[in-house]
């Protein structure tokens, strides 16, 4: 009798030590582009074992993975869900490379703010070969009044020819004027985007900053052709537009990257983020800043805006500003409404 329970006793200890180093892990990764994603939910069906892949798409299960025949489920906002079989036996450990799919509805919307970015960028380039256009027009204009005056006094009898030349204050008053046909010297224009010193000066008022201190021409001409679009939840367009969308089409269009959709999965991170940091010192352009009325990061985040410079963000708000209108809009970092709300802020390592 004791030698029976000494065996059954051996047994099982045999078993738990294999059960115990039963394993699975693997690398979650997308379809399309091959790159490791973040955040993809990993649960074993019919149990209560769940995880999520890391910044590198690794995710593991190394205890209590119970043997024989499991369905494996992952899933991700934006990819299509899958379901894996696989095997267990006692010992062993289970390396997997699951590829997800983007869902035709993502597909859409990352087609369509590809396309949108396109037209932007092309009609930039033709505005500023208007531009060039009109300069080289206004140049040959003058060109072309000089020589006019020049061939008038040449036809009075005159042998001084006009040279316009800048004056100076304190002229010296002892130097003649020699009446001896000079050559005219002609400076090539400066040429100035007169839309570029506008857009400086309008945004240097609003923030009470110099000209010299607006700097990313790129991002205030993106803010400029959005600024007073009107509030919609889920909306993406002129007609409306919410926080998330806004800063999906600004990151998209100003520096070249997607993020994800909503103000949560922005600040659970996409796939190149570094981390969430709390301390505004070191702020700067481009940075993704996350709001909630708690202020916690505990809670839900129910607001994102996207940092400018000198204290100053831009978002699209539900709040009315001092126009009385709601929807995109400047605001400041360290006024009272969002700073009561300010959870953290979040670098992305964008492509500009």
């Amino acid at each position: 009798m004791k030698r029976l329970l000494f065996t059954v006793l051996l047994i099982s200890t045999f078993l738990g030590a294999h059960a115990q180093s039963t394993g699975l892990e693997g690398i979650v990764s997308e379809v399309d582009s091959s790159n490791n994603l973040s955040n993809a939910i990993i649960s074993i069906y019919g149990t209560t074992l769940i995880t999520e892949s890391d910044d590198n798409g690794f995710f593991s299960f190394d205890r209590n993975v119970p043997v024989g025949d499991q369905i494996l489920n992952i899933s991700k906002d934006g990819y299509e869900e899958q379901f894996i079989p696989i095997d267990l036996g006692f010992g062993q450990r289970v390396k997997l490379n699951v590829a997800l799919e983007l869902t035709k509805k993502e597909k859409k919307r990352r087609a369509r703010l590809v396309k949108d970015l396109k037209k932007s960028e092309k009609k930039k380039a033709k505005e500023r070969e208007n531009a060039i256009e009109k300069a080289r027009k206004a140049k040959k204009k003058e060109d072309k009044r000089i020589a006019k005056e020049q061939r008038r006094a040449l036809k009075k009898g005159n042998k001084v020819v006009v040279v316009y030349e800048p004056m100076t204050e304190n002229p010296p008053s002892n130097e003649s004027v020699s009446l001896t046909e000079k050559k005219v010297a002609v400076e090539e224009p400066y040429l100035i985007n007169n839309k570029d010193e506008q857009l400086k000066r309008k945004y240097a008022q609003m923030m009470g900053v110099s000209m010299d201190d607006i700097r990313n021409i790129r991002l205030y001409e993106f803010v400029d052709e959005w600024i007073g679009t009107p509030y919609r939840m889920g909306g993406h367009g002129k007609e409306g537009i919410d926080c998330s969308a806004f800063t999906q089409k600004l990151l998209s269009g100003v520096f070249n990257y997607v993020p994800e959709r909503t103000a949560q999965t922005m600040f659970n991170g996409g796939r190149d983020e570094e981390e969430l940091y709390a301390d505004v010192s070191a702020i700067r352009t481009g940075d993704l800043i996350f709001f909630n009325d708690t202020a916690s990061e505990f809670d839900e985040i129910t607001h994102v805006g996207v940092y400018l410079e000198h204290g100053f963000f831009v978002h699209s708000t539900s709040n009315r500003g001092s126009d009385g209108r709601n929807g995109v809009q400047i605001s400041e970092l360290e006024s009272p409404t969002w700073k009561r709300k300010r959870v953290a802020w979040r670098r992305m390592k964008m492509k500009n």
